[in-house]
């Protein structure tokens, strides 16, 4: 059983205080109801902890923040509730309940602040920056409209779609990355330590080294003078990408730089397709007007390309033009989308071909990762594994000539 402060009020209409003891907020909630009190707030009584209870309740989920994955479960359990008729505070606060995160926790209860002082609900996830602009807006609509649930349940859905194509970037990355991490770091404990070693004993057999042998000392040794100016010049040019990356006209030619590159440069370009689409087609079957949502759509691009190019399309549907013009005149997004829209402009369907588009494009990032990570992986292979291979056949080689001069 846990302890709940809350705040109800009487049949008289007046305003009550207390604390009760209930399995959980909704059974609190339910029991207050039947002593014949309309809840207001109810919160639960937090439990002073010793040093150690504190240590205990430390948690990973904690260490970045709230998360974007917390808020989309949610805005899922907020729209289940809603549907039910349950208010929005005390909606909010079984959320809180029952996520794990102290993080988010801590958000739901400024939220609810907002709330009982008389904030609306999208004013109150404006607020925290684990909620996207995107889904304050829709939010915003679905106040005004009174659809709050499904405009809830669309966002909750948007949320998951980007995180699934961010999800499978990332995975497509991360295992070329790791891999490349640790042969690099084996290449280096090979040539400066390994290396050495067997120069010093091979040496100390009096006998003269095999040509391969001797290649690759002679590698180590030229690498070992060089090493200083070689470890200047990457942290050189890791500063260098840190400052221009940090000011704003170098972020722009940076993204943009990433958007030409080959392969990796397609996959950014769809992921950049698939969250203009689904979001503009989200916010539109809302009812969130066209400026609105590129408005939107600009501060959800992390790329400063993407966002500075959907910013001056958004500067030419002020001036009268339709989305088709400016569209096609770009080559940031895939050429598709720019066809696919001067098709719904035609017939006036622009959300179902918009989901169209997504759903597409979707599936071509899912070929393109999977195609890409099923190519990096033999060559990563074959790479890692002759320089390995070579450096033990040398070592091997430089034995058996030494064994069978004596």
């Amino acid at each position: 059983m846990s302890r709940f402060r809350y705040i109800a009020r009487n049949d008289r209409g007046f305003l009550t205080r207390g604390e009760l003891e209930a399995p959980s907020g909704l059974a609190a909630h339910a029991a207050l109801q039947r002593l014949g009190s309309q809840p207001v707030s109810i919160a639960p009584v937090e439990n002073r902890l010793t040093w150690l209870g504190r240590l205990r309740k430390l948690s990973w989920r904690d260490a970045f923040g709230p998360r974007s994955h917390d808020a989309e479960i949610a805005l899922k359990q907020l729209a289940l509730m809603n549907r039910g008729g349950l208010g929005l505070i005390t909606s909010l606060q079984s959320v809180a309940e029952q996520t794990k995160s102290r993080a988010f926790q801590k958000v739901i209860g400024v939220m609810v602040d907002d709330l009982q002082n008389g904030k609306s609900l999208h004013y109150a996830m404006n607020k925290h920056r684990v909620f996207p602009r995107v889904l304050t807006q829709l939010i915003e609509v679905g106040e005004a409209t009174g659809e709050l649930a499904d405009v809830m349940e669309q966002g909750a859905n948007q949320m998951a779609h980007q995180r699934k194509n961010r999800n499978a970037i990332i995975s497509m990355l991360a295992y070329p990355a790791c891999v490349v991490t640790a042969a690099t770091f084996v290449s280096v404990y090979l040539v400066l330590v390994v290396i050495p070693k067997l120069q010093t004993f091979l040496t100390a057999m009096g006998r003269p080294l095999p040509r391969m042998t001797q290649s690759l000392l002679t590698f180590s040794q030229t690498m070992q003078s060089w090493a200083p100016m070689i470890a200047v010049a990457i942290l050189a040019l890791c500063g260098g990408v840190y400052v221009t990356y940090r000011h704003p006209r170098g972020r722009l030619l940076l993204d943009r730089w990433m958007l030409s590159i080959p392969i990796l440069g397609s996959i950014f370009r769809l992921s950049g397709t698939i969250t203009f689409s689904s979001t503009l087609g989200t916010m539109l079957r809302s009812g969130v007007t066209l400026l609105e949502a590129l408005s939107a759509i600009e501060t959800l691009h992390r790329n400063r390309h993407l966002a500075s190019t959907v910013a001056s399309i958004r500067q030419a549907v002020v001036r009268g033009q339709s989305l088709t013009a400016p569209l096609s005149r770009t080559t940031a997004y895939m050429p598709m989308l720019a066809q696919m829209m001067a098709i719904a402009e035609r017939t006036g369907k622009t959300t179902e071909i918009l989901e169209q588009v997504t759903k597409f494009h979707e599936e071509l990032l899912q070929a393109t990762t999977k195609r890409l990570g099923a190519l990096m992986e033999p060559i990563l292979i074959v790479l890692i594994g002759g320089f390995v291979g070579y450096v033990y056949i040398a070592f091997f080689v430089a034995l058996m000539s030494a064994g069978g001069g004596r």
